[in-house]
């Protein structure tokens, strides 16, 4: 048998320090995705102009979430987007409620509107709201009613 190519001897140590090499190697990437994942989750909440999603609310009111953006219109702003439903009811006369925000974040404004139609059952539905002019807005779900059955006929 040829012992050709394979060394002996300190196979074991050379071994350790591979071992040793790739632990640290590991640590460092998920210390960098760790990184990465906060810089995400702040970039996320700092107010950009277009966001997905509303503050946590109680109850079935849970299961409806906003996707939305903010554009310029004359002296004020149009805020549009789509309601969507998590859910397996239909849900009817969703206000929509978006805040004008100064640059320290605090509400200067405040402006509710209804989505057009309703919101079936693992759907979604549009709306569109003109608001004041804000440095920044916080778009949320203000109130909703429910429909029993599930059925429906909002936006897609």
């Amino acid at each position: 048998m040829s012992t050709r190519g394979i060394r002996t001897g300190n196979a074991s140590a050379r071994l350790r320090a591979l071992t040793s090499v790739a632990a640290r190697e590991a640590n460092g990437l998920i210390a960098v995705a760790i990184t990465l994942l906060l810089a995400i989750a702040a970039a996320g909440s700092a107010g950009a102009a277009s966001a997905t999603g509303s503050p946590a609310v109680s109850g079935m009111l849970g299961e409806l979430r906003v996707d939305w953006e903010q554009r310029q219109r004359g002296a004020g702003a149009v805020i549009s987007g789509y309601v969507y439903n998590d859910g397996g009811t239909t849900a009817t006369q969703v206000m929509v409620l978006a805040e004008g925000l100064d640059g320290g974040g605090q509400r200067v404004s405040s402006t509710t509107g209804n989505v057009m139609g309703t919101v079936p059952a693992f759907g979604r539905a549009y709306f569109e709201l003109r608001v004041p002019a804000a440095a920044g807005y916080r778009v949320s779900i203000q109130s909703a009613d429910w429909i029993k059955g599930g059925g429906g006929g909002g936006g897609m």
